[in-house]
């Protein structure tokens, strides 16, 4: 079984613009229209306008001076500005924010940025602050029902700066951010002010300044859910002393210079149905004055100091590592831990999971993991912080084939980030009809995996996409021409399987030939020692001989390609034209008597250029 459970996880956030829908006797008729910024060429815009789409505000600051509660400022452009919003929504109509289209919507430069101060209710949604070293790259404060959805923030490499930072911010929302550079001292950070944030599908990542850590959390009530977290010299994700009742869940925490997930004082903190795998420091650790912390269905593995690139002095790594006060505090149970690089758990000191559960009095169901297979049907859903859904919101599935040996209502869920849910493995046919220059795709071959299939969708190449629920679909191809057609399937629980077939077309009259100047259209092609053999035609629909090499034998065709036939020296003989293995382009003249005459006439420039070709007609 592969270990899906030490696989990042790509997400893909598709955003909208923000939608609006008026409850039963609310009426927003005033609300104006939206607001447009395009710098580009040819975009006719000025700040002096009003905003249209055909006359555009030339900056994005020209559109915020004038925005109202419910409107839109559309952009398109890369700007130089730092973007600060002095406006506020309200709770129905908030002020939004974002990219127009699928063209760039960029702020770059060294101050470039967006901030948002003693402001409500706005949506940022889609755009990307680029090359930003002079401050954050977003920096909201004092701010309330602010949503960030897809924002993209890249700090300029030598930058020792915060990516995202929100300081005493509440009930707001980050969606699928993204935020990445090479000398972050933090990719976000939520303060002590900081409360009711969720975070959720984000991209976070930091290089190895020293001391960053990629997601910084002093606040509290926040919630970090389903998302991936790469580097930080100190943490993946940290938690501060002060900061209570959090909840970090279902995210993926990886290759970092220090811990993957550090709680140091922090108290209630759910760390629930995570997968941290390649930190130097170690995976999860508890330590300082922290209180009510729960450690529940995590995947902890090959966390240790002997990976490359990290320190090797680096003490006391373990999987999962209770400390100081926290020892006696903390609930560990139901996780799993694997490692040939360093103790699987600490209770103050390194130890392995019997002396542990000995020492602790936890850890009653954890269990070493070197393969998936203990991870499934086995996490505790009645633990702080668990989620029906895993990081790709999936919802838990009961593997038929593994024993329930979870807790809690539902006593299938997977342990680690990721539920394992076996999906159809795709199966594709292709028959080609050469005479109709048509093929019938069979899928019937698919293999379902839990749940039954629902729709088969071929893509045959020419921009003709067909979605059904039978398997086997016909398909005319307007021309002769090679494809590689695609299969989608999808089964009722919402996984896909894909694969792909190759066929060639040719048409009837490009293999009407006569080789032999009998008047019979005979056959020639390579044999599988890679000689060129003729099989004149009797006339009736049959072949005759056994095959009569047309040109000297010992394999010389191997690494030809594309072959036709045809009259291309006007001498009323049938030559051979093909792409050799070098990729040129020769000719192999027809002497009328079955026979090919010379060694390969270039038709065309030499050098390999007809490399890349997939028809000659």
């Amino acid at each position: 079984m592969s270990r899906h459970l030490r696989t990042g996880v790509a997400i893909v956030i598709v955003a909208a613009g923000a939608v609006l829908v008026a409850g039963a006797g609310t009426a927003f008729a005033d609300t104006p229209g939206p607001l447009y910024v395009n710098n580009t060429s040819g975009s006719n815009c000025t700040d002096s306008g009003t905003g249209t789409l055909t006359r555009p505000y030339c900056t994005i600051g020209a559109a915020m001076a004038v925005v109202v509660p419910g409107q839109t400022v559309n952009v398109t452009g890369t700007y130089s500005e730092h973007v600060t919003i002095t406006r506020s929504g309200t709770a129905g109509q908030p002020i939004t924010l974002q990219r127009l289209d699928s063209r760039p919507a960029q702020l770059n430069g060294a101050a470039a940025g967006i901030t948002i101060a003693g402001q409500h209710d706005i949506a940022v949604n889609r755009l990307t602050v680029y090359n930003v070293s002079n401050g954050p790259g977003v920096d909201v404060s004092d701010s309330t029902r602010i949503t960030l959805q897809t924002v993209s923030v890249t700090a300029a490499n030598t930058a020792a700066v915060v990516g995202i930072r929100l300081a005493a911010v509440t009930d707001s929302s980050l969606l699928g951010v993204r935020v990445g550079g090479g000398q972050l001292t933090t990719g976000l950070n939520l303060d002590a002010a900081t409360s009711g944030v969720l975070v959720k599908s984000a991209i976070l990542g930091s290089g190895v300044a020293a001391g960053s850590k990629v997601v910084d959390i002093a606040g509290s009530a926040n919630t970090v859910v389903n998302s991936t977290v790469g580097g930080g010299a100190v943490a993946g994700i940290a938690l501060e002393p002060g900061a209570h009742d959090n909840i970090v869940a279902n995210n993926y925490v990886y290759s970092g210079r220090g811990l993957g997930i550090v709680n140091t004082g922090a108290t209630g903190t759910a760390i629930t149905n995570n997968s941290v795998t390649d930190n130097c420091a170690g995976g999860i650790r508890v330590s300082g004055a922290s209180s009510g912390v729960s450690v529940q269905n995590n995947f902890s593995d090959a966390n240790g100091p002997t990976l490359s690139g990290c320190d090797t002095s680096i003490t006391n790594a373990a999987q999962i590592g209770l400390y100081d006060g926290a020892a006696g505090t903390t609930v560990v149970d139901y996780n799993c831990v694997d490692s040939s690089s360093s103790p699987l758990y600490a209770w103050n000191t390194p130890m392995g999971l019997a002396a542990f559960r000995t020492a602790s009095g936890q850890a009653a169901h954890d269990r070493e993991c070197p393969t998936n297979a203990g991870a499934l049907d086995s996490a505790n859903s009645a633990a702080p912080g668990y989620q029906s859904t895993d990081t790709q919101g999936r919802p838990r599935k009961d593997d038929p084939a593994t024993p329930d040996t979870g807790a809690g209502p539902v006593t299938y869920a997977d342990r680690g980030n990721t539920e394992y849910i076996k999906g159809p493995d795709a199966r594709l046919a292709v028959t080609a009809n050469q005479h109709t220059l048509s093929i019938t795709a069979d899928a019937s071959a698919t293999v379902p995996g839990w749940a039954p299939v629902v729709s088969y969708t071929f893509d045959f190449e020419d921009g003709t996409t067909v979605t059904q629920a039978t398997p086997i679909v016909t398909h005319q191809y307007a021309k002769p021409s090679e494809h590689v057609v695609s299969l989608t399937v999808t089964d009722a629980n919402g996984i896909v399987g894909t694969t792909s077939a190759y066929t060639q077309l040719w048409t009837a009259a490009r293999m009407k030939v006569d080789f032999n100047g009998d008047g019979r259209t005979d056959i020639a092609g390579l044999d599988a020692g890679s000689n060129m053999k003729l099989y004149p035609g009797d006339g009736t629909g049959k072949l005759t001989g056994t095959g009569t090499p047309m040109w000297a034998t010992g394999g010389l065709w191997a690494g030809f390609k594309h072959i036709v036939a045809g009259d291309f020296n006007n001498d009323g003989s049938t030559d051979i034209a093909g792409i050799d293995a070098n990729n040129d382009l020769k000719l192999y003249t027809g002497n009328g008597a079955g026979k090919l005459t010379g060694t390969g006439t270039p038709m065309w420039a030499t050098g390999g250029l007809w490399a890349g070709f997939k028809l000659l007609t």
